[in-house]
């Protein structure tokens, strides 16, 4: 970014506060809430649930779990739901890639492999987009079909949902690939989801599509109505080789 001073802070590492909605023990595990990694205590958000197949011995099996951001985590560490404890581990992080990204800032956390045709019994294709209201998830957009001055939403585990716009683009030598938004972030919302509703008439469905997750905070200097980053779901599904588990997936 030629002439432009801007700095980014990296949310994750917080202490327990008391108990919101996204804040609380949450299951099957859908995007927005609260996770725990416990290696290191860092208490972060769950971005959006995703999947990959592979085929052994001739049976298909596929691999559910999530995503969150790259920072708060390393490879093989074990993951909780909502803090660590005996009944809330959830996973551990399969699929990590080093820095500096190309891409995103991005991790994959295995929770469960089933045989192609059995549903998962740990996540769901969902979002918590308000206190005890979750929605369906119908798909993703890309980087290359977001627009500037474009309506987006987050919610992440310290400041649940908020809104704001998509500001601007970029790449970034370390972090890979990068979107601005004016939504509101605190520590602890990294991780968390980015997204939009679609409603096409008042009496038809609202669709929820899946924007990225929540990076971190940021400041710029050019322009103070920007304070998020989000890294791209395209950019994250390259990154993971992973596939959005939406309620089109089947499983």
């Amino acid at each position: 970014m030629l002439g432009i001073m801007f700095s980014i802070m990296l949310l994750s590492l917080i202490p327990i506060l008391s108990a919101q909605s996204w804040q609380d023990r949450v299951r099957p595990l859908i995007g927005g809430i609260q996770i725990q990694n416990g290696n290191t205590g860092g208490i972060f958000s769950l971005g959006f649930i995703v999947y990959y197949e592979y085929v052994e011995m001739g049976i298909t099996w596929r691999c559910y779990g999530f995503v969150t951001v790259s920072h708060a985590v390393d490879l093989g560490d074990n993951i909780y739901q909502n803090v660590v404890g005996s009944n809330n581990y959830v996973g551990y992080v399969e699929r990590d890639l080093p820095f500096p990204r190309e891409n995103s800032d991005s991790a994959f956390i295995h929770t469960e492999t089933v045989q192609k045709g059995t549903a998962p019994s740990k996540v769901a294709p969902q979002v918590l987009i308000d206190p005890n209201c979750k929605h369906n998830v119908h798909g993703y957009k890309s980087m290359s079909q977001m627009q500037r001055g474009e309506y987006i939403c987050k919610v992440g585990r310290t400041t649940g949902r908020t809104d704001g716009y998509i500001k601007e683009f970029l790449h970034n030598s370390y972090y890979g690939w990068q979107v601005l938004t004016t939504c509101s972030v605190e520590t602890g919302d990294s991780g968390g989801t980015f997204y939009r509703i679609f409603i096409t008439s008042p009496d038809r469905p609202t669709y929820l599509y899946i924007y990225s997750i929540v990076q971190g905070k940021v400041s710029a200097s050019h322009d103070p109505d920007i304070k998020s980053a989000f890294s791209p779901t395209d950019k994250i599904i390259a990154d993971l080789n992973v596939a959005v588990y939406t309620i089109y997936s089947g499983y």
